[in-house]
């Protein structure tokens, strides 16, 4: 158990270091929507490229689109259940520890919103009442807004909590 903990530890410092260079080296602005990051994020950490239209260099699935594919391929991406779910949030915790990969997803017109999440443990949010993940979000048009290593209640609002979904990549996909 120690071992794994220690792994857990080093994973997450891995994994958010490697985050914030990409945030810093991309010089992200308004027009830097969360989708990009997220598809970027996790082909940088996993090697992932699900969110990428094939043979199109540097397209991506829209926030919205995101949501649609995992929700449409469950042969590759599991629902863990809606954010408003402390089971559901403690099971992506323990996802992202476990080196596998997570993201939630809300839909909304025009643009939805997606956000990574990232090794750690869940933290109490007042926001949200409940404990959430550890993550990473970049929001578009607030660039200052976007972070990561910051609880997963940072990237949605929680009039929208029954509405985020999460989901965890299947391995053998």
């Amino acid at each position: 158990m120690a071992g794994s903990i220690t792994t857990a530890g080093r994973w997450r410092g891995n994994a958010e270091s490697t985050l914030q260079e990409f945030l810093r080296s991309h010089r992200l602005g308004a027009s830097s929507p969360c989708n990009v990051f997220l598809a970027k994020a996790l082909k940088l950490l996993f090697g992932i490229a699900d969110f990428e239209f094939p043979g199109l260099p540097a397209q991506f699935l829209g926030a919205n689109e995101i949501a649609h594919y995992v929700a449409a391929h469950p042969e590759q991406w599991t629902l863990l259940g809606p954010a408003s779910s402390q089971i559901a949030l403690e099971r992506a915790q323990t996802y992202a520890n476990l080196n596998t990969p997570v993201i939630a997803v809300y839909t909304s017109a025009p643009h939805g919103h997606v956000a990574v999440v990232l090794p750690g443990s869940l933290q109490y949010s007042g926001q949200w009442n409940l404990h959430t993940p550890n993550s990473a979000s970049v929001f578009l048009n607030r660039p200052h807004k976007s972070y990561v290593g910051l609880t997963l209640s940072n990237a949605f609002q929680a009039s929208d909590l029954s509405r985020v979904k999460i989901y965890s990549r299947n391995s053998a996909s």
